[in-house]
Order: structure tokens, then sequence, then C-alpha cells
């Protein structure tokens, strides 16, 4: 099939190390693993993406932020139209069956364009408007983005959703459940996969003879994370156990080892390139996950479950689908540090445990969450689409004769 892939934001580009970069080229790579071609318009990618967010810094820089706010959202409306125009330029001489988009907020282009060209419309959705705490949205254009997030899930053909709680959480807004689909956003198992513990690495940060608690944070600045939970559970458990360490790979600057209690530390190693994670992974014994959404499956729990590695995760709903408490991994109580400390340390007292869950949590992962199950999910359900819409076809003609 030849695909249509298409972002909006003029801040994503598929060389940025954040998840939602990393997610969509993953998903462009299983589309074109399976032999599908992928074209793709992605606004970020685009020449003028660097003046838009040049200019919007210049703005901020001297108007007040709610101002500044409405003004980049209300460009970011007009910004729709003249990519619905320049995308329709560029596809109006290609083939294309249907269109894919992951949704950014106040867009409706690729359905417009979809429409126009006649083509199933898939809009894959991570961030519910209602809930969402990754778009910092102004108070004018939050109300209208949520009204077309519900038009884009109501005439869309396809709805790609991250976890069965955001599923169901669109049913009970009214969807149609039968063009929702359920997809985790899963892990590269190329890239990441179980290897030789990293004893160079870390030698370099002082982690020998260490049972070393990882996490992978990202932007660790971001108030959900929290970051600083698991900062505050591993300044106790240092103190408890001398062998205890971290490794915290995140956004900033490295810091040079932060001495705990008695004699166990914590190592920020700064942004670190993403085709680098996965040894970091390895040189990690426990992965923790100190906090979620109520709605998305973090990217970061595939990643540790691909190379085997035991997880220690809050309890909410999308972990809850992948994890089995004390089978694949182990949960505690949303910020209960308590409970969270518990659970680490049943596992750094225990290698053969460590060990047990971190291999059942990699079967499952590799057995039922890859870009292949997902990509031909997708195809699967376009398929039917196709069908669907034949049949209207065919009904339409026989009704007129």
């Amino acid at each position: 099939m030849n695909i249509l892939y298409l972002n909006a934001n003029q801040r994503i580009k598929l060389s940025d190390t954040a998840g939602y970069a990393t997610h969509m080229g993953k998903a462009i790579k299983g589309f074109e693993a399976a032999g599908h071609r992928v074209i793709k318009l992605l606004a970020g990618e685009a020449k003028e993406a660097g003046q838009a967010k040049r200019a919007y810094r210049t703005v901020s820089s001297f108007l007040p932020r709610s101002a500044s706010r409405s003004i980049r959202d209300v460009y970011e409306v007009v910004h729709d139209y003249k990519l619905y125009g320049k995308w329709l330029r560029a596809a109006a001489n290609q083939s294309i069956d249907f269109i894919y988009e992951r949704m950014d907020p106040l867009h409706t282009c690729g359905l417009r364009l979809a429409r126009h060209l006649g083509v199933p419309f898939v809009i894959e959705i991570n961030d519910p408007m209602r809930e969402t705490l990754t778009v910092d949205l102004s108070s004018l254009m939050k109300p209208y983005a949520i009204r077309l997030e519900d038009r884009l899930v109501r005439e869309s053909d396809l709805v790609v959703l991250g976890s069965e709680a955001l599923r169901k959480s669109y049913i009970q807004r009214g969807a149609r459940p039968e063009k929702l689909l359920v997809l985790y956003p899963t892990a590269d198992l190329h890239m990441f996969r179980p290897a030789q513990p990293q004893g160079q690495l870390r030698k370099r940060f002082g982690l020998e003879n260490k049972i070393v608690l990882g996490l992978v944070a990202g932007n660790m600045s971001t108030g959900w994370r929290r970051t600083d939970l698991f900062l505050d559970v591993l300044d106790e458990l240092t103190r408890r156990n001398e062998h205890v360490a971290a490794l915290v790979v995140g956004d900033g600057s490295p810091q040079p080892i932060v001495d705990h209690g008695r004699g166990g530390s914590i190592v920020f190693t700064g942004k670190v390139p993403y085709v680098e994670i996965p040894q970091y992974i390895n040189a990690m014994d426990i992965c923790v996950i100190p906090n979620a959404t109520w709605y998305g499956s973090p990217t970061k729990l595939f990643e540790y479950g691909a190379i085997g590695k035991p997880v220690v995760a809050s309890r909410f709903p999308p972990i809850q689908e992948i994890i089995e408490h004390e089978v694949s991994g182990l949960l505690f109580e949303p910020n209960d540090k308590k409970d969270m400390m518990q659970q680490i340390l049943s596992l750094v007292q225990n290698q053969s445990r460590r060990e047990l869950l971190g291999n059942n949590l990699r079967e499952k992962i590799t057995r039922s969450c890859t870009w292949e199950r997902n990509t031909t999910a997708v195809i699967q359900a376009i398929e039917r689409c196709q069908s669907r819409g034949l049949a209207r076809l065919r009904a339409s003609i026989s009704l007129t004769n």
C-alpha cells in the first residue's frame, strides 16, 4: 500500500530523542519493513519550521506568557489551513491508499485531505485533549482544541490509541468501539535487546559492585514523571543499603556523581543519543517508572522489557495492561514512597527474582507487543474500511439502476 504519513507539529523532528519522535520513526519503519511505501509529510522537517520557532521565542521574550501563547495558537490554526493547501499539492500526483496522522492540537488538515482524496483516514491519539499534560495551550484555544479532537474521532475511519484505558474513555464519550484500535508503543527489538553487562560504562560512573536502579527520564523537568519521587526513595534506600546506586538518564548536562548515605551514589548522565540508550539500560539492574498518566503506555516500559530488565512501576491502568504484579514486574500505589521502596528492596535482595520478572516481561513483549503486529493490525483495519467503502459504493450504484 501507499501510505501518506502526516504530522503537523513544527516543533517535532524525527531526529529528536524524545519519545514522540522515536514512536513516529518506528511506526514509519514498521510500515516500510512490511513492504509498504510511506510518503512522509512532516511539518517539523520543513525549512520554515525553524523560522516559526525563532519567531515564537522572540515574541515570548517581551510579551506576557498568556498573550504569546494565544498568538502562537492562532498561528497554528492559520498554519493548518496553509498546510492543507501545501500538502494537497504534494499529494495530488501520488497514488494514496490511506492517510495516517499523529494528532496534533488545532490541526484537522489530514482529515480534510483524506476526504478530498477519497481515501480512509487514520488518526493516532496519544494525549487526549481533555486530560493532556503535555500541551500548553492558551485558555482561548483549549475548548476549540477539544472540539477538533471530538471531530477527528467522530469523522475518522480508524482511531489508533495507546492503551485500553484510553479506548474505554472514548467509548464512554460516545465513540464507536469498532473504529478504536489499541496499539501499544512497544520497542525496536533489534535495537533494544539483552547484552553483556556494560562493565566499562559502570566503571566510568563508579557503579561497580552496585545494584543499579535505572531511570530513563527524557525531560526530567516534566512534573508528571515524578523524578523527584524516585530520588527521594533512592535517598532512603542508600541509607539502608550501601550497595544501591542509581543511573538517571535525561535532559540537561552531566553532573558529578552525588554521594548518598553510606556509599550509595546517583549518576546524572545528561542528554544521551537515542542510539546509546540500550547500553545504559543494559547497565541497570532494576528499572523504575515512578509515575505515569491514566491514559498513556510509557514507551520506556517496553524498552526496559525488551532488554529483559525487571520493572518497578506505578500502578496505573495502562501499565497494568502490560505488567502483571509479581509475574512480569512489580507495581506500587501511585505516589506511595513506602510501597515503592518496599517493591524495589524486594528485588535488590533477590537476583533470581530480578531475572525471572525481567525474562517474563521480555517474553510478553516479544510475543505480543511488536511493530510487526501493530503494522499488520493497521493494514487489516484499513482493508476492512476499504471493503465497507466498496460495499457502500456498490449499494448506491444498485439503487440508482
